[in-house]
């Protein structure tokens, strides 16, 4: 079953499902599709990340038949654009049909059923050669596949099942050498234990406990030292990603631009292998002031951005991430777009708190 759909019902189902406006919601409409249009005319493929792949597909001209009239129909050679959900989106549009088992049929002959169908394809939601860009053979003879990630998936499980195994192995060689190592040492054990200890008098029991407690009466008056750690960008990586492995929290990436932003100005732009810092994440419990100054900085960077670049198309993505750089500032810090209302836009205050009021983890 086919589900048609314009850019402006598409930005209808934003706007219900997150609350911003609907000016707002139309905008990222367009533009997202105006941006997988440009990149397609020049590349043979548009990948999105955590969400899947067009792809430009060249289609030989054929001969079909109209399963209604029986005609002969000419299908011209043209481009096709097919869509591959990543398998995060594939596992969540197919997590309601998980429980489902296949089962095989017995005593039916399918080769009839086949032959039939495909002498009776009928190409009723062709998209026309008109509405796909791109006439050159060779974009289809250097395609490459750049974002499947089924097959990634099973290749990964495949080579990392051997190194399972190796560490399981070892662990066990490493469980017996201590068993019997504990085992070798028992009695002398025993007869440590079995030796009589000389009492201390009470008085040389306080000097003791006295000299035991006073280093942690000192360290406790310390404050936490805060140190940064280098890391190395991995390709295809970016702070939100990053944000996600270091601290388990995709909502903290504002911190690690922050860090960073004399060099990587641009908080959607991050140099592969590029060496950057991660602060230390006690930095949101013992510097609150400091962290919330981190998620202003890059509200104000995404604008600072636009006004250098007025004419880009990616403005509209840019001014979306700005507002939901607030959002991660609220969920972090509760108050946090009430508090900073002063600062932004009356657009993004308002498209801030609808999304916060929609959101859900």
């Amino acid at each position: 079953m086919n589900d048609f759909i314009t850019p402006a019902a598409l930005a209808l189902r934003i706007q219900k499902k997150t609350g911003i406006e609907a000016e707002l919601a139309k905008r990222f409409s367009y533009e997202f599709f105006a941006i997988a249009r440009r990149c397609l005319k020049e590349n043979t493929a548009f990948i999105v990340h955590k969400f899947g792949t067009f792809k430009k597909l060249w289609v030989e001209a054929s001969i079909k038949r109209n399963p209604r009239t029986n005609e002969e129909i000419e299908v011209p050679a043209h481009w096709r654009v097919k869509f591959i959900p990543s398998k995060s989106a594939a596992d969540r549009i197919n997590a309601r049909y998980a429980h489902l088992k296949a089962r095989a049929l017995g005593g039916y002959d399918f080769s009839k059923k086949q032959k039939v169908q495909a002498e009776s394809v009928f190409f009723k939601n062709e998209v026309p050669p008109a509405a796909l860009w791109g006439n050159s053979q060779s974009d289809v003879e250097s395609f490459q596949e750049q974002d499947d990630d089924f097959d990634d998936d099973e290749e990964n499980k495949k080579s990392r099942t051997p190194w399972i195994v190796g560490i399981i192995f070892l662990l066990l060689a490493v469980l017996l050498f201590i068993f019997f190592k504990l085992l070798g040492s028992f009695g002398s054990g025993v007869k440590k234990r079995t030796e009589v200890k000389p009492v201390k008098t009470k008085q040389e029991q306080t000097s003791v406990i006295s000299e035991k407690t006073a280093p942690v009466t000192e360290i406790s008056q310390n404050s936490y030292p805060l140190t940064d750690s280098k890391y190395t960008v991995p390709a295809g990586s970016c702070y939100y990603k990053i944000a996600e492995e270091q601290f388990e929290n995709r909502h903290a990436w504002p911190l690690i631009y922050a860090k960073n932003a004399q060099l990587n100005p641009d908080p959607d732009l991050i140099r592969a292998n590029a060496m950057i810092f991660i602060p230390d994440e006690q930095m949101i419990v013992s510097e609150q002031e400091k962290a919330k100054a981190c998620y202003m900085q890059t509200y104000k960077a995404y604008y600072t951005i636009m006004q250098s670049q007025p004419e880009n198309p990616k403005n509209a993505i840019r001014q979306f991430r700005a507002v939901r750089v607030l959002v991660s500032g609220e969920i972090m810090f509760p108050g946090f777009i009430e508090e900073n209302k002063a600062q932004v836009s009356l657009e993004d205050y308002n498209d801030a708190l609808a999304i916060k009021r929609n959101y859900v983890p």
